[in-house]
Order: structure tokens, then C-alpha cells, then sequence
């Protein structure tokens, strides 16, 4: 099954494993427009977001990044005591972020500190 990837040229097509809709139906959503990812984002059912970097340039080869990687790697974040440290963190980095950003907190206050400064 061949899924257009929005933004890339007509010519460029992502194309899913053999049955992979299929086994995803039972399980998950697969969108294949735009999606309102911050709302999709903030709600209180998702416990995580994976945003993979498929090819991964080191100055010295081209590596591509394997099944069993991403698999070992969200085994950890979702069944390990690791884990449970990493989302506590993003939890606490996340409400930190909202209490700065809301009106009155310091980073909202600084940004509209500086907007008043360059636009007088």
C-alpha cells in the first residue's frame, strides 16, 4: 500500500509493510492527511510520541535506523523503571513550559516585553 507524504513532491510515496493497516486497526489510528497534532498531542490518553529520524548523518556513513532499535527503545520508555523517570520529567518539563508561557508567566511577559520594545 503506497500513503503520499504531505509537503513532499508527487514522486516521493511512503509505502507500509504488507498488512501493516490491517494489524493497525485493531489497535491505533492511521491518518493519512493533515491531523491536528498538538490537540492529538495533549490529550490525557497519550503517554508518548516517537518522531523518528529515518537516515542519520555522521560525517562518515549514512545509517539507517532498524526496527529492533525503535522497538528496544519504546520498549524502554513504556515498560521499564527508566521509563517511568523519562515521562515523569516530560510531564514536569511540560507543566513548567504551560505555567511560563500562560498569561502572566515569565516567558509570555518576556516576549511581550520585547514586542513592545521593537515595534515603538
Amino acid at each position: 500500500m503506497e500513503i503520499s507524504i504531505p509537503g513532499q513532491t508527487p514522486n516521493r510515496r511512503f509505502e507500509f509493510h504488507e498488512g501493516f493497516e490491517e494489524r493497525l486497526n485493531k489497535a491505533g489510528l492511521l491518518v493519512r492527511d493533515w491531523a491536528p497534532q498538538t490537540e492529538i498531542l495533549a490529550h490525557s490518553s497519550i503517554g508518548g510520541f516517537l518522531s523518528l529520524i529515518v537516515r542519520e548523518w555522521d560525517h562518515k556513513r549514512d545509517e539507517l535506523v532498524t526496527g529492533s532499535t525503535i522497538d528496544n527503545v519504546a520498549r524502554k520508555l513504556i515498560a521499564s523503571k527508566e521509563g517511568d523517570v523519562i515521562m515523569k520529567r516530560a510531564k514536569e518539563l511540560g507543566e513548567a513550559v504551560r505555567q511560563y508561557t500562560k498569561k502572566g508567566g515569565a516567558s509570555r511577559m518576556e516576549l511581550n516585553s520585547f514586542i513592545t520594545h521593537i515595534t515603538r
